[in-house]
C-alpha cells in the first residue's frame, strides 16, 4: 500500500499524475524533470504530516527507477522496479524521513 492518496487502481485515469490526488504542481514538477532529463541529486519534499509527502517520494521513485522506456509512460507499477520499490524491497531505495513526519 502506498498511502491514502494513491488510487489504488491499476489503470488510473491520468498516468501522467501518477496516480496521486492533489499536488498536481508538484507531480507536474517532477514529471517535467524526468521527462527532460533534468533530474537533480536531490528533491527535498517537505510539509506538514499527512501531507502524503513520503506517497509522492515514493512515486517519484517508482517512476525514476520504471522499466518502461518511454519515459512519458512511466511508472507503470507492474515492472520489477516499480514492484520492489512499492513494496520498500529495492536495495538501492533508503526511506529517510524525520520522526516529526
Amino acid at each position: 500500500m502506498l498511502g491514502y492518496n494513491v488510487r489504488m487502481s491499476e489503470t488510473h485515469e491520468h498516468p501522467s499524475h501518477w496516480g496521486i490526488v492533489g499536488h498536481d504542481w508538484a507531480v507536474d514538477f517532477l514529471q517535467r524533470s524526468l521527462l527532460n532529463g533534468r533530474q537533480r541529486h536531490a528533491f527535498l519534499i517537505t510539509g506538514v504530516a499527512s501531507l502524503g509527502k513520503m506517497t509522492l517520494a515514493r512515486a517519484f521513485a517508482m517512476a525514476l527507477n520504471c522499466e518502461l522506456p518511454d519515459a512519458s509512460l512511466r511508472l507503470c507499477r507492474a515492472c520489477r522496479a516499480c514492484q520492489a520499490i512499492s513494496r520498500s524491497h529495492d536495495p538501492d531505495l533508503i526511506l529517510v524521513a524525520s520522526e516529526d513526519g
